[in-house]
């Protein structure tokens, strides 16, 4: 999951610096985007620790 969350901060440089004229609005979409899937995501994982011992 860590890593998941590391992985934002380039891809969100990428799509800054060489998107095209909507590139701002691209990356800050696409970085609350892939935030929101990573807190469902760690909803799940804590979830099937906590009914799965």
């Amino acid at each position: 999951f860590f890593f998941w969350e590391v992985m934002l901060v380039p891809m969100y440089l990428l799509i800054r610096i060489w998107g095209h004229e909507n590139r701002r609005y691209a990356a800050v979409k696409f970085f609350l985007f892939t935030q929101a899937s990573g807190l469902l995501m760690l909803i799940a994982i804590i979830a099937l620790a906590l009914l799965h011992p």
